[in-house]
């Protein structure tokens, strides 16, 4: 099986990101690479499904870690993300600025209604 340079890539940010997962499961703070790892993760999976725009993704960009599940001098160094993604209607660029939410306001980038209520089988 040949897998292009793309998927493989695509590949390596699944294995960091479920890795980071672990880690921050287990209360340590993530590095820059590891927080990277894990919103371009969560982002694509759900461009993939085709339910949401590129609005809805950068929301979800905010949503998925805040300041205090990295470490102290990332929420600094990391400003924006680009995650190009995978839509029914082609590829896009999803630009999440300042992606770690503030610790002090837990409630600020809302999700749109039925992300984050996924069983463990990713069925919504």
């Amino acid at each position: 099986m040949y897998i292009n340079e793309w998927e493989q890539e695509k590949l390596w940010i699944f294995v960091l990101a479920k890795l980071a997962e672990e880690r921050k499961a287990r209360g340590m703070k993530l590095n820059i690479e590891e927080a990277i790892a894990v919103i371009t993760y969560h982002v694509t999976e759900e461009a993939r499904t085709g339910k949401y725009t590129v609005s809805d993704l950068q929301r979800m960009g905010h949503q998925v870690l805040d300041e205090n599940d990295v470490m102290d001098s990332v929420p600094d160094l990391v400003k924006l993300i680009n995650i190009q993604v995978v839509m029914p209607d082609g590829n896009k660029l999803v630009v999440v600025n300042n992606p770690f939410k503030p610790a002090e306001h837990p409630e600020w980038g809302e999700l749109p209604p039925g992300y984050g209520s996924q069983d463990q089988h990713g069925n919504h």
